[in-house]
């Protein structure tokens, strides 16, 4: 046994640097990830007392074109008070390959300006468009989730550009209007509705579903997106404990396309799609 002493101890050397080095290179990438996306202050810092306004798309958009349909009507937060203003977001070109439905929109990262999604209707009888390579997974599900005895109900899909623009100068001037700034009022109004070119909504990418309850996360609708919407590649795009990451309050209506494998590892590992894009990089 002794003279296998030596060969035990540098075989328990040689993992113990391997779970350090890998321990070591998680802790950067995890700081790298809160360095480009974290304010200097979380939530939990927030002053509570000031939760915003309210742009709830059931709200203010019932009746209108799927272009005057608010697909970031998330309500006012205080996620963005470490800002004191706007960042110049990164151009992004929508990736190639597998990987055009990870393209990343927030107030960091806007698609260009030359980009124009090409767009289907999501049945026959509505007016809701979603983006021609999600369309089709959408109505998958919708089928699915009808098997089920679930109507999935589309309140918003694709917004073009202008509106997104409209909507968003409106929340600024509101913001104007009680006092603030011009560059708080913007940091204000992205934190309700997205620049345009910022939201994923811009490209068809996303659904918000029909929400007339005030507890949307009480549904039939939401228990079966949670349990099934990964299979059919949606993701929850902005849930609360996720705030600090996607600048959005938590939105359960509203769920994004990413692709069945990325929709499953951010469902099974919790994570959103800021924290696994930078994991994939």
């Amino acid at each position: 046994m002794k003279k296998y002493l030596p060969l035990i101890i540098a075989g328990l050397a040689l993992v113990l640097a391997f779970v350090l080095s890998f321990a070591i290179t998680r802790n950067a990438k995890i700081k790298k990830l809160r360095a480009t996306y974290l304010p200097s202050n979380t939530a939990a810092d927030a002053d509570a007392s000031d939760p915003g306004r309210s742009t709830d798309p059931a709200d203010t958009q019932k009746g209108g074109s799927e272009d005057e349909q608010n697909t970031d009507g998330n309500e006012g937060g205080n996620e963005t008070a470490a800002l004191t203003k706007l960042p110049d977001p990164e151009i992004e070109s929508m990736p190639s390959g597998d990987r055009w439905c990870l393209v990343l929109l927030n107030i960091y990262h806007k698609m260009t300006d030359s980009y124009e999604p090409r767009v289907e209707r999501i049945s026959e009888e509505s007016e809701i468009r979603l983006h021609e390579d999600v369309v089709e997974h959408y109505r998958e599900m919708a089928q699915a989730a009808a098997q089920d005895g679930i109507t999935l109900s589309v309140d918003a899909g694709y917004i073009h550009v202008d509106t997104q623009e409209r909507m968003f100068q409106k929340e600024v001037e509101y913001y104007t209007s009680q006092g603030m700034s011009a560059d708080e009022a913007q940091v204000k109004a992205a934190y309700t509705v997205l620049p345009p070119g910022c939201s994923e909504a811009n490209y068809g990418l996303s659904v918000d579903f029909a929400h007339t309850d005030d507890d949307f996360t009480a549904t039939e609708t939401y228990a079966w997106l949670r349990a099934h919407a990964a299979e059919y590649g949606f993701i929850e795009r902005y849930t609360a404990d996720k705030e600090s990451f996607t600048h959005f309050k938590a939105c359960p209506w509203h769920w994004r396309y990413v692709g069945v494998d990325a929709s499953k590892y951010m469902r099974d590992y919790n994570v959103s799609l800021e924290e696994y894009v930078g994991q994939k990089d």
